[in-house]
């Protein structure tokens, strides 16, 4: 169970990388900035910048709290109350077969760490500019992700990247 504080932490991290963008993006992009800047983030620092899990994905790893809360407010499903002030935060766009997370909030950056936010910033500066599928690319290469996928192909529960 996420505490309010582990909440408040992931929608300063998803709003952050949205307004920084300043542009809608694809749910992928979304993903892998996130996971990129926590990866980079865990290597330096010993922690992530928020508390979420990961899992592997066909198109690479996907934070499992933010995934779904995504896909609530895409589906116009209900949250409960924990969750409903990160979902009041963004909304999902579609353009014809492709569906783009926005954000309606700024970030509370007083939320974020120096270290947080300097991570979540080189993520957006070496990555943003990257297409989508070449951002899956570079996730399919990551050990973690390639040992998660493969324990998911005996059994589907063990696809949460270590």
């Amino acid at each position: 169970m996420k505490t309010s504080d582990d909440l408040l932490k992931i929608k300063a991290a998803m709003l952050y990388v949205l307004s920084t963008c300043g542009k809608p993006l694809d749910y992928i992009k979304f993903y892998k900035l996130l996971y990129f800047a926590q990866q980079l983030h865990l290597v330096k620092y010993g922690r992530g910048i928020f508390r979420d899990s990961f899992y592997a994905r066909e198109r690479g790893p996907v934070p499992g709290l933010i995934y779904n809360i995504v896909k609530k407010v895409e589906s116009g499903s209900p949250l409960n109350n924990d969750l409903s002030g990160i979902a009041a935060a963004i909304k999902v766009e579609k353009t014809g077969s492709h569906k783009y997370i926005v954000n309606v909030e700024d970030p509370d950056t007083d939320e974020l760490s120096a270290s947080d936010i300097e991570c979540l910033d080189y993520s957006i500066e070496h990555y943003s500019k990257l297409s989508s599928n070449r951002l899956s690319a570079l996730t399919h290469e990551d050990r973690a992700w390639q040992e998660a996928k493969e324990r998911s192909l005996v059994d589907p529960e063990q696809n949460k990247l270590s």
